[in-house]
């Protein structure tokens, strides 16, 4: 262990880019300074913020889902579908590729540079200020929920950059975190929604998929119970929270709403209620000075972000993802790969920010990704993967881990509960 941090959770929403959650954020937001823009139809279109926000009214009326499919964000990033490795990325095509689609719910092309005013999310946008926002956090994929969290879960993808999410009859072979941990009973899956364990949230979000959790399903359990084992202390060390993707979360004071934050999906102040209900529960706890929340996005969901990947990565190189660059494909009968796509570049950049009494009111500008989760977990409580030193391939093997670089030895005592919205009646 290289840190204090006994507890690791790890909260991942949806379908955010980083400027859509935190732009206007002072001081890491940078939209006031430097606004994105888009030009698109002989029009400039500058980003501005949301005006308005409610429990009751979506993101906004018309609940707009941008295009975000592989093909599509190296579109949004490149200007071309298939660009090279030593493509430049402009981000110029975000709305070209909004107005594109039959997803707009109705809005126009000014809707895509939006972003959230300070305080609209009240919880993450407080959390984000009184402890780590971690400003150059990449999702590993340019491209969908599924691949992405996979990578967070698998430091890899299989090869698969595709838009299956739920994997639904098809069996994840890609050895996972919860494999790898030194014992079952150092990591737990808490689902939000209501139709676990064979139905819409684990399917939806992949896990469920994966054949190490298959074989203990005993560790999986309803959200309601994290709220549990943080009062009574009895966390294990690694606990992955998974919202609920299409129907109302199940937490009392997150209800009212799925708690995914995905854009056309109901009011996102439900997902923001339940990272603040989570962190309260925490404050509370006896395991709070040696527990980290880890608050992160899988993907930008068609969202532009002003801070454009420029690094290449490794390409993971783990057994399946090599399979399937001779044609083998695990994912079978699911959607194929719309591109064919290397894994050596990142996805658009997302909100991520990391709580704990043990790390500072701070910015960490060190360049992270989904697979610096399973990074963070070898480094800090041990794994047995089959990559370098432990680790399940060679892209989480080269990750930066976010404790390791975050996490002092002082526990704070300044640490105030944050106020989820409550919605009229």
């Amino acid at each position: 262990m290289t840190t204090e941090i006994k507890h690791l959770l790890v909260l991942m929403l949806e379908n955010n880019s980083f400027d859509h959650v935190l732009g206007y954020v002072e001081p890491f937001g940078t939209l006031v300074q430097r606004p994105m823009v888009n030009e698109y139809d002989e029009h400039c279109y500058k980003s501005q913020p949301q005006v308005e926000l409610s429990g009751s009214t979506p993101t906004p009326p018309g609940d707009p889902d941008p295009p975000h499919n592989t093909d599509d964000a190296l579109y949004q990033i490149y200007g071309t579908k298939t660009p090279g490795l030593d493509a430049v990325p402009q981000g110029r095509w975000f709305v070209d590729s909004f107005m594109g689609s039959n997803t707009t719910g109705g809005q126009g092309p000014q809707w895509p540079l939006t972003a959230y005013a300070t305080g609209q999310l009240p919880c993450l946008h407080a959390l984000a200020q009184d402890f780590t926002v971690m400003t150059r956090w990449f999702s590993s994929v340019p491209g969908p929920t599924g691949p992405n969290r996979l990578f967070a879960m698998c430091g890899t993808s299989g090869g698969y950059c595709g838009a299956a999410w739920s994997f639904a009859g098809t069996p994840v072979p890609l050895p996972s975190i919860f494999g790898a941990l030194p014992s079952t009973q150092d990591w737990k899956i808490y689902w939000d929604g209501g139709y676990e364990p064979n139905g819409n949230n684990g399917r939806v979000y992949t896990w469920r998929a994966l054949a190490d959790v298959q074989a203990q399903l005993q560790q999986t359990t309803p959200v309601a119970n994290l709220l549990t084992d943080i009062a009574n202390g009895t966390l294990p060390k690694f606990a992955w929270i998974s919202p609920s993707a299409s129907t109302n979360g199940k937490l009392p004071g997150a209800d009212f709403a799925p708690t995914s934050m995905h854009p056309g999906n109901g009011s996102p102040l439900a997902g923001d209620a339940m990272a603040g209900l989570i962190y309260n529960a925490l404050l509370q706890s006896p395991a709070w000075s040696d527990t980290a929340l880890l608050i992160v996005f899988d993907e930008h969901g068609g969202m532009p972000d002003s801070h454009l990947p420029t690094a290449t990565v490794a390409a993971p190189a783990d057994p399946w993802s090599l399979k399937a660059k001779q044609g083998e494909k695990w994912w079978g009968t699911q959607p194929d790969n719309p591109v064919d796509f290397g894994f050596e570049s990142l996805g658009i950049r997302v909100p991520a920010i990391l709580v704990s009494p043990r790390v500072a009111a701070a910015s960490d500008s060190t360049h992270y990704e989904h697979a610096s989760i399973p990074a963070a977990l070898r480094n800090n409580f041990g794994m047995s993967g089959a990559g370098p030193d432990g680790a399940l391939t060679a892209r989480d093997a080269a990750a930066q881990d976010f404790l390791t670089n975050n996490v002092g030895a002082n526990v704070r005592d300044d640490c105030q509960p944050v106020q989820p919205y409550v919605p009229p009646g």
